[in-house]
């Protein structure tokens, strides 16, 4: 019985504290505007080096805004930021290839990313891309003002360790 209850404590803090109540994420949020979004930046398959995200997120909060991950270029080095409707979670560098929001890939990532039933049901021709007004900017986690740096909106497949 007292071993039960030594193993059943720890357990129990871990639970609770995975069911705590979530952040106020409203203090993060900045308007989409504030961003200068430019499309072309960014091709499906264009590898990215991702530099930091925002990190007070996690895959339990519905996301009604754009998560904020900043990116560097391989083919030209430059700075971006990619505005995407998943959760993205940061660890250390890694390298990953862009996928636009706006391509049949970045509709379908979206779809399984955000849980969708049974995908087979759409058709991705009519499946319009989420837009949203607000950007999850966590300036603990992102303490430059990376406001000045362009941005695309889209999400990230084909991870890479390096």
């Amino acid at each position: 019985m007292k071993y039960t209850v030594l193993f059943l404590l720890p357990c129990l803090f871990l639970l609770t504290a995975c069911f705590q109540n979530s952040i106020d994420l409203e203090q993060y949020l900045v308007d989409t505007s504030e961003f200068n979004i430019d499309s072309t930046l960014l091709k499906d398959g264009d590898y990215v080096d991702i530099l930091g995200a925002s990190g007070k997120l996690n895959k339990l909060q519905n996301l009604d805004f754009y998560n904020l991950v900043v990116v560097r270029s391989v083919k030209t080095g430059d700075t971006i930021n990619v505005l995407s409707s998943n959760f993205f979670f940061n660890s250390q560098s890694r390298r990953a290839q862009f996928v636009s929001a706006f391509t049949t890939n970045g509709k379908i990532i979206d779809l399984v990313l955000n849980n969708k039933e049974n995908i087979e049901d759409f058709n991705i021709n009519e499946v319009k891309v989420q837009l949203y007004d607000k950007v999850f900017y966590d300036y603990d986690y992102i303490q430059l003002d990376v406001r000045k740096y362009p941005a695309v909106v889209g999400t990230f497949g084909d991870f890479k360790s390096e």
